[in-house]
């Protein structure tokens, strides 16, 4: 279980990375703004700790459930 938890906070890490450092990223992207991933990207400039409490929440539990679940082997023994 102790290779699972750091795989998990490694990914929680880089999340919360990415969200932090992606939205800052995007100002110098010369593109049209009015584009829908750009919007969510300001959001998430304007709200760093609530976005990065989603995004840990979402990025924890699924790697947590993958490796608790197996899906992909699940979908693999149907196949």
């Amino acid at each position: 279980m102790d290779h699972e938890f750091k795989c998990i906070m490694n990914a929680i890490i880089f999340a919360v990375f990415l969200n932090l450092v992606l939205p800052i990223l995007a100002d110098f992207i010369p593109v049209n703004k009015s584009n829908e991933y750009f919007k969510m990207l300001a959001h998430h400039k304007m709200t760093p700790i609530s976005s990065s409490v989603i995004i840990v929440a979402i990025t924890g539990l699924s790697i947590y459930l993958g490796y608790l679940v197996k899906p992909y082997e699940r979908l693999q023994k149907l196949l």
